[in-house]
């Protein structure tokens, strides 16, 4: 059986939630940008885990890699 939590080409695991110190990691914009991004709906939501914990889904921001990385083939 495949693992079900195995990393992809982003280094993210297909399930769970990664922080924001390592989503900026990967990404090519700043935390402002990202804020901006994520409350304008451009970014997946962020959740609220617990008291202090915010986090991305890690199979929503894959997601977004993937509709950016194929908009950018099409253009």
């Amino acid at each position: 059986m495949k693992d079900q939590n195995h990393k992809n080409s982003y280094g993210l695991p297909s399930t769970g939630f990664i922080r924001e110190r390592q989503l900026l990691q990967l990404l090519p914009f700043a935390r402002g940008t990202l804020l901006n991004m994520t409350a304008a709906g451009e970014f997946p939501p962020k959740y609220k885990l617990s008291k202090g914990v915010t986090a991305w889904s890690c199979a929503e921001v894959i997601e977004w890699f993937n509709a950016k990385t194929q908009r950018e083939v099409i253009q």
